[in-house]
């Protein structure tokens, strides 16, 4: 079937269905070369048709589709990952009637082009071998399989079944079970390396969609905690690994944590790990220790961007609070750091945007890009704490600044671009704007010491011991006397307020601290000293 969304909602409707692979391109076209592919849209909206393969009662979503025809795919035993395959298990019954099952879907590629003259040769020779296994119980079954490809051959005048044909006198002695034995699982690993700055790393990729596909038929995986995947099915040809950047919430129908789209719209960013290959447990490394840290492609970025919001959706966020589901996060090969925009939340647009490249050119390091994951993820974060008060005008909040709210949302993300790259990355230094001067942050938006004006120190003044001031005796600093406030508590004080006074009151009447008469000398330096941003 093919299908051609009309608007970004029904597009979003066709990659909820977790276990439906969509291709860019005819699946019943020979493959002439392995590589990627970008058509050119059909519709005004930026959309282009959409290829997969589904079961006769697919419920259809309500997007335009056409069907193309009808195909047989045979459905073999499911694979238990933890169980070698036997010779018993080859040698049974079952087996023969699968390994026919397998030759009719080698038959069916060979004829539609997707089967190369290596794999032709090799699946005639299996035929070729003797049978010490076929069971007369199902011999009906065999010579109806063999009428079948008979009638096939006299149909489209096979080159294929006829040589096979007058090497065997009795197809019913033809080793069924020999050719199931040749199929295989396609398995294997998906990993991330890097550099934290006194070692190297490696690390599973988790929760990543791993689709496994040729010709017609494709399986989808995910990688377990050790970044492990495996089909449920026997393969009987070469098969390309794909990944699909998508984390899926499998609690929820159609739902997903995240998922990273390429440069235009929605589309998912795919990566081909490996094309038309037999090999199974592979292991395929996101390597970014080479090109002095730096990312070399899209692919690299798109694993630094995976693994880091992985860990913020699922692993230790510090009690920091997780982003909403269904997270679009928009990557593209240009120059830049990372944005994030609230209003894309209801437009089913792409709410955070990143990039590959310096402003000079260069590609990124795993540590710049993976910190600004955090920064953009930690806009998302206190979005989802209290989206009502932030970034948009309501009631509800307290009396609005743009530059109160600039300060709290900068300054909050930075404390959670902080201490989670700290996990990673264990000598980053994301206060770097504790050291700025009043004057230093005034000069809006024009970089100071890597940080923009709207960047304060405001969070990590409320937890550490570290006067700037001197006890107010330095000049053009905040007076940060105040200590000892927990991320639980700061986070909780952040809800229905937007202004730095709104922080201080909440802190104040909600939580007993011993430095907590500090605090309206630290809001009012602040207060006093930041000037409007234009």
């Amino acid at each position: 079937m093919r299908f051609l969304p009309s608007d970004s909602l029904q597009y979003d409707t066709l990659v909820s269905y977790e276990n439906l692979a969509l291709f860019d391109y005819p699946l019943d076209l020979p493959i002439k070369q392995e590589g990627t592919f970008d058509p050119e849209p059909v519709n005004e909206e930026g959309f282009h048709w959409l290829y997969g393969v589904v079961p006769i009662d697919f419920e259809l979503p309500p997007v335009d589709h056409e069907i193309i025809g009808e195909v047989f795919l045979p459905e073999y035993p499911k694979n238990n990952p933890n169980e070698e395959f036997s010779s018993e298990r080859v040698l049974s019954d079952s087996s023969e009637y699968y390994g026919m099952m397998m030759g009719v879907e080698l038959y069916s590629m060979y004829l539609a082009g997707h089967l190369s003259e290596e794999e032709a040769n090799e699946f005639i020779n299996l035929l070729e071998g003797e049978s010490t296994s076929s069971s007369r119980k199902e011999q009906s079954v065999y010579e109806q399989f063999f009428e079948s490809l008979k009638s096939v051959r006299n149909t489209l005048g096979s080159i294929f079944v006829t040589p096979v044909y007058a090497k065997k006198a009795n197809p019913l002695n033809w080793c069924w079970g020999c050719i199931f034995s040749k199929g295989w699982t396609p398995n294997g690993r998906v990993q991330f390396r890097y550099n934290n700055g006194n070692n190297t790393r490696t690390v599973p990729v988790k929760g990543l969609k791993v689709v496994i596909h040729r010709g017609l038929k494709s399986i989808v995986a995910y990688t377990n905690e050790n970044g492990d995947f495996s089909s449920y099915s026997r393969f009987a040809s070469k098969v390309t690994y794909t990944t699909h950047f998508r984390n899926r919430n499998p609690s929820f129908w159609g739902s997903r944590y995240f998922r990273l789209v390429k440069g235009g719209l929605l589309f998912t960013h795919k990566h081909d790990m490996l094309s038309s290959t037999r090999s199974d447990n592979i292991i395929h490394t996101y390597d970014l220790t080479d090109n002095n840290f730096r990312v070399s492609n899209i692919d690299e970025m798109a694993a630094a961007i995976f693994v880091s919001a992985y860990e913020f959706y699922h692993g230790n966020r510090l009690g920091f609070q997780k982003p909403r589901n269904n997270m679009r996060i928009r990557i593209h090969d240009e120059s830049g750091r990372g944005t994030h925009n609230t209003g894309r939340y209801w437009f089913l647009a792409n709410q955070i945007k990143m990039y590959m490249k310096q402003n000079d050119g260069n590609h990124r390091t795993a540590e710049s890009i993976i910190s600004t994951t955090y920064h953009e993820l930690g806009h998302a974060s206190h979005y989802a704490l209290d989206g009502r008060c932030f970034w948009s005008d309501n009631a509800f909040c307290n009396d609005r600044s743009d530059l109160q709210d600039e300060i709290l949302k900068e300054s909050w993300a930075l404390l959670i671009e902080h201490h989670l790259t700290r996990q990673w990355f264990p000598n980053f230094n994301g206060d770097i704007s504790q050291n700025l001067t009043f004057t230093q942050m005034n000069n809006s938006f024009n970089v100071v010491g890597g940080r923009e004006g709207k960047y304060t120190s405001l969070f990590f003044d409320l937890v550490d011991t570290n006067d700037q001031s001197n006890n107010n005796t330095t000049p053009d600093v905040p007076i940060d006397r105040v200590n000892g406030y927990t991320i639980p508590q700061m986070q909780n004080a952040l809800r229905s307020i937007s202004t730095l006074q709104g922080l201080r009151d909440n802190l104040f009447n909600f939580y007993s601290n011993p430095s907590e008469g500090n605090l309206q000398d630290l809001i009012d330096s602040y207060n006093n000293n930041l000037v409007p941003i234009d």
